[in-house]
């Protein structure tokens, strides 16, 4: 189970979370490690459990230290491993990564990675998550304009560059983020594995 607060509702304007009955991740994550230990699953293993985590900063919590505290009230919870919010330069993963070591944090960071398929998309997304799109590749986008053809064949090739770069790295895998389009996943696949 990936244990995540998740967005509000999108039709109701002024959501109150405070009423929710799990208020952070971590809560989330003891509620199904005690699940897990009471022996309600089948299985006697239980629910692997992972959790967010936000290389290039929470938008929620510009704090990082604080932010970084909380993943690791996440992974003391319980959680198996962590689930990296998508990021387009590998150095926000690596100084990531070397946070989360020296928090003691050893489970696995799995990368979340997501192919670009239209700039329109794309900028919806990082204004969403707060992701930054490196220079080179921005230029790229802005002179493809609305040539959506050119723009995935640029996503694609940036995405398997750059999961090939993180998995040379020692990543433990890498999370795809889909969207539920499949072609060019499958493009990707065979050019990394």
């Amino acid at each position: 189970i990936l244990a995540l607060g998740g967005d509000p509702p999108k039709d109701l304007e002024n959501y109150d979370k405070s009423k929710d009955v799990f208020q952070h991740g971590k809560d989330l994550v003891a509620h199904i490690k005690r699940f897990n230990e009471n022996g309600c699953h089948s299985d006697s293993r239980g629910f692997g459990i992972g959790v967010a985590g936000f290389p290039e900063g929470h938008p929620a919590t510009p704090n990082r230290l604080k932010e970084m505290d909380y993943l690791k009230m996440k992974v003391d919870e319980g959680a198996d491993y962590i689930i990296t919010q998508l990021f387009f330069d590998n150095k926000y993963y690596y100084a990531f990564i070397k946070k989360v070591r020296e928090l003691g944090i050893d489970i696995p960071v799995v990368p979340g990675l997501m192919p670009i398929l239209s700039s329109r998309q794309i900028i919806k997304f990082t204004t969403m998550c707060g992701a930054h799109i490196p220079d080179n590749l921005k230029s790229q986008l802005e002179n493809a304009a609305d040539n959506d053809a050119y723009v995935e064949e640029l996503g694609i090739k940036q995405c398997i560059n750059q999961a090939q770069e993180l998995l040379e790295y020692g990543a433990p895998g890498i999370h795809f983020y889909v969207l539920n389009k499949s072609s060019h996943i499958k493009r990707i696949l065979n050019s990394v594995i």
